[in-house]
C-alpha cells in the first residue's frame, strides 16, 4: 500500500517535523484535529505558526520512497482546530 508522509513544518523554528505516514489527507487532518484537540492550550494559542506539508510517499510493498520537490502545502495547522 502506498502511503502519504506528512510534516508539520514550524515557521518560528524554522524546522520540519519528522515525517509521519497518513492513509491520505483528510484522514491525517482529522488525526491532526483530534491532537489538538488534547493539546495544551499554549499550542493551539499558536497553531497558525504551524502548517503541515505532504513530504513524500511510501509503498510499504518494496519500501520505495518518493519526495516531494518542493513539498506540498496542505494548510496551516489553525484551520484544524
Amino acid at each position: 500500500m502506498v502511503y502519504n508522509l506528512y510534516s508539520i513544518y514550524d515557521e518560528k523554528a524554522r524546522v520540519f517535523s519528522p515525517p509521519r505516514k497518513g492513509l491520505n489527507v483528510e484522514v491525517f487532518k482529522r488525526e491532526i484535529h483530534d491532537e489538538l484537540a488534547e493539546a495544551k492550550e499554549t499550542f493551539r494559542e499558536h497553531a497558525g505558526d504551524f502548517k503541515m506539508y505532504h513530504v513524500a510517499d511510501y509503498d510499504d510493498s518494496n519500501a520505495a520512497f518518493e519526495p516531494l520537490s518542493p513539498p506540498e502545502f496542505i494548510c496551516p495547522l489553525s484551520e484544524l482546530i
